[in-house]
């Protein structure tokens, strides 16, 4: 999903399409996942916004004990 939005807002400022895959595939989308997995900030959240579909942005609340 990030690639794709990546694709879209970053046409112009890169040489090529192949040039935005490339900078997303060697740095951005493995600190990523490097993030995701070392610091599980889902666990940490209060709340989280699910934005996968912009017209309709999902809102997880943490439940308090």
């Amino acid at each position: 999903m990030s690639l794709i939005r990546a694709l879209r807002r970053d046409e112009g400022r890169h040489d090529s399409i192949k040039g935005i895959h490339e900078a997303y595939e060697r740095h951005y989308i493995p600190g990523q996942h490097l993030y995701l997995h070392e610091v599980k900030p889902r666990t940490l959240a209060d709340v989280v916004v699910d934005n996968n579909d912009l017209d309709r942005p999902n809102l997880h609340m943490k439940s308090t004990p």
